[in-house]
């Protein structure tokens, strides 16, 4: 059962939060995504992220439950990494079982349109058909064209006329990082549990230049043993080429069992000592201090970023898009105003000084133009 969705560090506020209402076989409903407002909706907007690699299939599953027939992707597909499981090319359709993808035109102007259609098998409902709109570039602060491209495709928006959601998706630029610092820490704290044990290597031959590295660890929960192991490069600089462990997140060769087998040889592989006891069953006592000196740092090389999962540049479109709308209707804005009514239903958007100065930028070439 695949909700990788938990691992998110920031979700939807619950009074709000959007549910799957299509059936999938060992899918769950949920999903990171909310409906925002704009002066004349209460919810055209639905935001959400980039689903990370084989859960594609709840994001065209938010497309299609919810009806939204325009897309805005806030940077190039080609920049993400997981768009290839189910964006389609000119040469081939993607398959998401259940369903099947097909490009049917794209255009490149400022911006990228591309209209594709949804067909889900065993249906009898025709194809779905929807507009993905994309920026040709990288949107950041210091890019010079950032604000045309945003505000090209606001305009898009605007000139293609839905009664339906449209959904805004983001990159979760933060949550990435979080997720492998998680990672790193229940590793971290696996080695110094004791938790990886029985260490064993595997030379294969004189020759080779690889040699397989194998352990066990107690899993946390009351489940059975769980067995890694690892394909390592025997020169240095020593590259790990394959990992694997019996754990449900094994497959993806990455799970924090790999990584607390990864400290344990890279530390001191005292940890046989403990034998078959686990931690739990010993003593407690302090956990010994690294010897690694820390090395000092200017506070301006520090980042204070805040962890936006899923929040990143979707409040700036639809800041921006909000803001022209209003400055149609009653020749006046205020941003502050339109950025609360978004912070109502997500607290995260626009909620850093860059974020803000992008919206500034952005209506500024609006004005002028």
């Amino acid at each position: 059962m695949a909700l990788t969705q938990a691992s998110t560090s920031i979700r939807a506020l619950d009074q709000y939060a959007l549910f799957l209402t299509s059936s999938v076989p060992e899918r769950e409903n949920y999903i990171n995504a909310i409906p925002l407002p704009t002066f004349t909706h209460s919810n055209t907007f639905i935001i959400t992220h980039y689903q990370t690699t084989g859960n594609s299939v709840d994001f065209i599953r938010l497309i299609t439950d919810y009806e939204s027939d325009i897309v805005v992707c806030m940077e190039p597909l080609s920049n993400v990494e997981f768009a290839y499981e189910w964006l389609p090319t000119a040469t081939k359709h993607r398959t998401v079982t259940p369903y099947t993808i097909q490009l049917y035109q794209e255009r490149i102007t400022e911006i990228k349109r591309s209209e594709i259609d949804i067909v889900k098998e065993e249906s009898s409902d025709g194809p779905w058909s929807i507009e993905i709109v994309e920026p040709m570039l990288t949107l950041t602060q210091d890019y010079s064209h950032t604000a045309s491209q945003i505000l090209s495709l606001v305009s898009c928006v605007q000139s293609l006329k839905t009664h339906n959601p449209i959904t805004v998706v983001s990159r979760t630029e933060d949550s990435g990082k979080m997720q492998c610092y998680r990672q790193y820490i229940r590793g971290l704290n696996f080695y110094k549990e004791g938790y990886i044990h029985k260490i064993m290597i595997n030379e294969i031959s004189d020759t080779c230049q690889m040699c397989y590295i194998r352990s066990k660890c107690y899993p946390s929960m009351h489940k059975g043993l769980y067995e890694q192991w690892l394909l390592v490069s025997k020169e240095e600089p020593f590259q790990v080429v394959k990992a694997n462990c019996t754990c449900p997140a094994g497959c993806g060769e990455g799970c924090t069992h790999i990584a607390g087998l990864l400290f344990a040889l890279e530390g001191k592989p005292s940890i046989d000592e403990l034998e078959d006891m686990p931690c739990t069953s010993k003593p407690c006592q302090w956990n010994q201090p690294s010897k690694r000196k820390i090395k000092s740092r200017p506070i301006t090389d520090i980042s204070f970023k805040r962890i936006k999962d899923g929040a990143a540049l979707c409040g700036v479109f639809c800041a921006v898009y909000n803001v022209i709308q209003q400055l149609t209707m009653d020749e006046e804005i205020d941003v502050f105003s339109v950025v609360r009514l978004l912070q109502t239903r997500r607290p995260e958007l626009c909620s850093t000084l860059e974020e803000y100065t992008m919206i500034h930028d952005a209506l500024m070439t609006y004005i002028e133009s």
